[in-house]
């Protein structure tokens, strides 16, 4: 299997905010949301089980539950922390110092954004029947 460049950016992104979390003591509760988030990996797994056994069925099931995940947890946890984020830049309420982190969260929330959106597009047409999502 080829490694998935778009998993290796977004998991670095993830440590890389935990890392950040934790030595400024700040955000624990947004990073303990977005690693719930993190359901979506038992989804990948039922799809290569579905590969594995050549079944089409649970193939697309995976899909489709990958699909709802998306699009009532994932992306709306996203928009969520991004609006936050956006908010506390404009209104600076927020320690000292945090500035850079505050900006460098609401690119690192577009880019993980539109890495689910292109995600959600690939389990919407698998949904529909016309796209395999892997």
């Amino acid at each position: 299997v080829q490694p998935r460049k778009d998993l290796i950016f977004h998991h670095g992104l993830g440590a890389l905010a935990y890392a950040v979390s934790l030595q400024f003591e700040v955000g624990y509760g947004m990073v303990m949301l977005t690693l719930s988030s993190e359901v979506m990996p038992c989804f990948t797994g039922i799809e290569a089980y579905g590969k594995y056994k050549e079944s089409e069925y649970v193939q697309l099931l995976a899909a489709r539950a990958r699909l709802i995940v998306l699009s009532f947890w994932r992306i709306p946890i996203w928009i969520f922390a991004f609006v936050i984020c956006v908010v506390n830049l404009i209104s600076r309420s927020y320690a000292d110092g945090l500035t850079i982190f505050f900006q460098l969260c609401a690119v690192c929330l577009v880019l993980i954004l539109g890495l689910d959106l292109y995600w959600w597009k690939r389990c919407l047409l698998a949904w529909k029947g016309r796209v395999s999502v892997a």
